[in-house]
């Protein structure tokens, strides 16, 4: 190939790229630091508040960024390059417009370049313009505040409800007190999901939200990888573990000082296995009759898994598993 063709198909590449950038809305920052130069285009001055062709320095940089900002966007520039960790530059922060005062968002990547001696001697990078993304993502965030608000004013007025409704007698007050617990479960589940916009809940967090109320946090171990529930999922699995606890607590391996639960669970390539045994209770009595806490547990769970549960009451303590589907844990 003659240099003729290698200019031509050089400056064709560069016309490419030129023209993605442009599509893309993408700015270019480039530092040289053995001249302490800094070359910004246009876009990228724009996200700082600058005019069009304004000359810019480091320090200009620096002091466009936002005060909460400037400690970790210096400390992840500085990264970057330090030759001993040759980081890459990939961060977002806010910026103040120098000349007109507003407030962006900005997410910038970039690279040290270093010599054969290990010395940086210059950076480039780009940067994008995020405003419209993070106004979308805070509008989203006061929604799900919002959403979590009147949900829990819901349930205060269906507890309110209920409580007027289920009066007269022991056996009401007993049934009264189990409704609210449970809808309180139901709360603090939703209190998890909304956290994520209602789209998942991490297993752990949430079965430890289900147990503290029964004072025993202590008594339960735990252990199994770090998973996400959806919301169908999260919900069902919440209310599950707060009838198990329930019953451990009445009848079963919690009713004495030194029973325990021992609680793990797995994930296949294809399977979800979730075990929960009380181990160093009371003999264990099978119940003559079926309530809504045991239907709860063994039909509800495995229709919201799409899988099969099987609850033993063994002497020496109770066991209960659930085997499901891997899928069936995000699908909602």
């Amino acid at each position: 190939m003659q240099a003729s063709d290698s200019l031509q198909e050089l400056a064709l590449s560069e016309e490419r790229l030129g023209l993605a950038i442009e599509a893309a809305e993408v700015g270019t920052w480039d530092l040289d630091l053995t001249t302490n130069v800094l070359r910004w285009d246009d876009r990228t001055r724009a996200m700082f508040g600058f005019s069009p062709g304004r000359p810019c320095s480091m320090d200009d940089f620096y002091a466009g960024l936002h005060p909460e900002d400037l400690q970790d966007t210096s400390v992840a520039f500085a990264t970057a390059l330090d030759p001993s960790v040759r980081a890459i530059y990939d961060v977002e922060y806010r910026t103040v417009g120098r000349e007109d005062g507003k407030v962006r968002w900005v997410a910038a990547k970039g690279k040290g370049l270093f010599n054969e001696q290990g010395t940086c001697v210059r950076a480039i990078g780009t940067a994008i313009d995020i405003t419209a993304r993070k106004e979308l993502e805070e509008r989203q965030r006061l929604l799900t505040l919002e959403l979590k608000h009147r949900m829990k004013n819901t349930i205060a007025m269906i507890q309110a409800i209920a409580a007027q409704s289920l009066r007269g007698g022991p056996a009401v007050d007993v049934a009264r007190d189990k409704f609210t617990s449970r809808l309180d479960t139901l709360a603090k589940a939703q209190d998890l999901l909304t956290q994520t916009a209602w789209t998942k809940a991490r297993l752990r967090p949430l079965l430890e939200t289900a147990l503290r109320p029964h004072g025993l946090t202590e008594r339960f171990e735990m252990c199994g990888p770090d998973i996400e529930l959806s919301s169908k999922c999260a919900l069902a699995m919440a209310l599950a573990a707060h009838e198990l606890a329930t019953n451990a607590v009445k009848y079963g391996g919690l009713r004495h000082d030194d029973g325990r639960v021992v609680v793990t669970w797995q994930v296949t390539d294809d399977e979800f296995r979730f075990h929960w045994q009380e181990i160093d209770g009371p003999p264990v009595v099978p119940p003559s009759q079926k309530g809504f806490g045991s239907r709860m547990i063994e039909k509800a769970l495995a229709g919201y898994f799409a899988g099969e549960t099987k609850i033993e009451y063994r002497p020496h303590g109770v066991v209960f598993a659930l085997n499901a589907p891997v899928g069936a844990l995000s699908t909602e």
